[in-house]
């Protein structure tokens, strides 16, 4: 039973829906915004509520959908087995045609309401000839997807920039008889068909090696490398290097595009077969050590034969661990190397540390004769100000001076007037007070605003006698940063007795 894929949210709203992946999962990353609306051009957006059935167990995969929001149950006869959200997809494996991924193998029923997109097989045809590098794109995200999922599920790792290589030219026919020859390369000559052959024996670029050196790990004709590497868009883990002379074939990103521009199909064809060898290679391996495990549990085990067992185990460990662990003679040469290093250690120790002390006493010296200076201006400044707190008690005594001799000319003024009742006199010396008075205020005026430029500059006197202070305190704490922190460097000069 086909499910019906309503469309149910226009265009703009579908755009939007595919940015917010972009900006909440690592979906579309590598996509620009004129390639989503491309891509959404293709798909249908449709909402979905709780008990919307999204896949039927045993029906054939049709659809690839995307959740972009919501929740689903992975289910099989009512059993809950997972849940797919924000990100998570539908029909990957079956878009892509790994084997055995045909069909549906769960139900997935909504849980949450939420909205999904999906893009059907025959439309994903018609994008493919209309836009083929987006529908390549889209591919490359099944891809991608499902390699994720199949080395999660047997190996318990993750899918975790360029190396400059000269083509060769070199004639198909004998390319197609070496992957004839191969016996890893039968997947290929079985499944593939004559026109993706001739793409990928054309599109890519012919590679020629040469024996460089040795290798922890070996690969035998008809080894696929970079496969985890081109999906991630990551850089090579390790250095390859040619053990004989060889061929190999190199497909870029860039080939594998140009090839679609002439047919997309085909390109998505030739990246979805060979991930799908690389994933069932990675099944069968798991498969292959389940039943080594299965037959040993099988076996009847008598005394002896555990102690067989537990040698062959043994062995088997030993082998793992020189893969990745150095032998006991190079950890003895590393440490027969490392105690000569050490040896002649301290003699550059000491150097390095007498030379350390050179410089924090030649800093030290220079921030003592600073410091110095700055005591100097200090006790300079401190001069000064004592002598214009002097100044200003003198002048503030003269003013209280006149002050008292202005009150003592009014009395005067005032008993002339009563001894003396003319009216003249009075006038005169009435006149000769008001002269007398205009000129003791205009010597008032000039002393208080002289008075107050002085406390002004005692003011800023001792705001920069301040900031001196701290600048000192800073350039303490400054000279302590050039100390080595290491206890032995410690005991050289301590910085407390600095100044």
């Amino acid at each position: 039973m086909k499910l019906k894929l309503n469309n149910d949210i226009d265009l703009q709203g579908g755009i939007k829906s595919l940015e917010i992946l972009k900006q909440n999962t690592n979906i579309f990353q590598n996509w620009n915004k004129k390639e989503i609306a491309k891509l959404s051009d293709y798909m249908r957006f449709f909402t979905y509520s709780k008990s919307t059935q999204l896949a039927i167990k045993g029906e054939q995969v049709d659809y690839f959908g995307l959740l972009i929001n919501g929740r689903a149950l992975i289910q099989v006869d009512n059993k809950v087995y997972g849940y797919l959200g924000m990100g998570d997809m539908i029909g990957y494996m079956g878009m892509i045609k790994m084997p055995g991924a045909s069909e549906h193998h769960f139900d997935i029923v909504g849980e949450k309401d939420g909205i999904m997109a999906a893009i059907r097989v025959e439309d994903l045809k018609i994008l493919n000839k209309k836009e083929p590098i987006i529908g390549f794109k889209l591919i490359e995200l099944m891809n991608r997807k499902a390699y994720d999922i199949v080395l999660y599920q047997f190996e318990k790792q993750h899918l975790q920039k360029e190396i400059k290589m000269e083509a060769i030219s070199i004639p198909q026919k004998r390319l197609q008889e070496y992957f004839e020859a191969i016996p890893s390369f039968s997947y290929f000559n079985a499944v593939m068909e004559k026109r993706d052959m001739r793409y990928l024996l054309t599109g890519g670029q012919i590679i020629e090696f040469d024996q460089q050196g040795g290798n922890n790990i070996i690969y035998e004709p008809g080894a696929i490398l970079g496969r985890q590497e081109f999906l991630q868009q990551s850089v090579w883990p390790g250095n390859i290097f040619g053990r004989f002379s060889g061929i190999f074939i190199k497909l870029t990103i860039e080939n594998l595009q140009d090839i679609a521009v002439q047919n997309a199909q085909s390109a998505g064809n030739l990246l979805s077969q060979i991930m799908n060898c690389g994933m069932l290679e990675i099944k069968r391996k798991y498969e292959e050590k389940q039943n080594e495990f299965n037959e040993f549990k099988k076996k009847y085990r008598s005394q002896d034969e555990e102690k067989q067992e537990m040698d062959i185990i043994m062995q088997r460990l030993k082998k793992e661990a020189e893969k990745k662990l150095i032998t006991d003679e190079e950890y003895q040469m590393k440490l027969k190397n490392r105690n000569q290093n050490s040896q002649e250690e301290p003699a550059d120790d000491y150097e390095e540390l007498k030379n350390d002390y050179t410089i924090i006493q030649s800093q030290k010296n220079e921030l003592q004769q600073l410091l110095e200076e700055l005591k100097k201006e200090n006790l300079d400044l401190r001069h000064q100000l004592k002598e214009k707190d002097s100044q200003n008690k003198f002048l503030n005594a003269k003013v209280n001076k006149q002050l008292f001799q202005k009150e003592l000319l009014s009395k005067g003024l005032q008993q002339a007037v009563e001894s003396d009742g003319k009216q003249t006199s009075f006038l005169t010396e009435n006149k000769r007070a008001l002269a007398q008075k205009d000129k003791f205020n205009d010597i008032l005026d000039q002393q208080l605003s002289h008075n107050r430029k002085l406390q002004l500059v005692t003011k800023c006197g001792k705001k920069w006698l301040r900031i001196t202070k701290q600048n000192i305190l800073k350039k303490k704490l400054t000279q302590s940063s050039f100390f080595p922190n290491s206890t032995n460097r410690s005991t050289i000069y301590n910085k407390s007795n600095l100044y």
